[in-house]
């Protein structure tokens, strides 16, 4: 599946110009969180597709918002750009994801690994 949304694109803008750290952009981002989450999910090259990890990664955006309200809390001049650029990047998710059990991570291991037989000998 082709993602929707390219991060490279500039989509016809003025000149060529990519807005998005423009003062409008980052109005945006503090009104559409999810909007700035799904920005910043596609900068770091994960795919927008239906794979276990990429539904990982988008079901980690509640996880985000609270921990971005908990940082405001802390520091109410940060940002949502300037929080998302401390979340480790695509690394960091990747490792979160890997520590996982497979069924949290959405596989189903009993596709490829059919459940096994015991034999008892007499």
């Amino acid at each position: 599946m082709a993602a929707l949304y390219n991060p490279n694109s500039t989509y016809g803008s003025p000149g060529g110009v990519d807005y998005s750290t423009s003062p409008i952009s980052k109005r945006l981002y503090e009104q559409a969180p999810n909007v700035a989450f799904y920005d910043y999910m596609a900068r770091q090259g994960a795919e927008d597709n239906e794979t276990a990890f990429s539904r990982y990664f988008r079901s980690q955006f509640p996880n985000l918002q609270l921990a971005y309200g908990a940082a405001t809390a802390k520091n109410p001049y940060l940002n949502i750009g300037g929080f998302m650029d401390t979340l480790g990047g695509m690394q960091g998710f990747k490792d979160r994801f890997k520590d996982m059990a497979p069924q949290q991570r959405g596989e189903q291991a009993s596709s490829w690994a059919p459940s096994v037989r015991t034999i008892r000998w007499s």
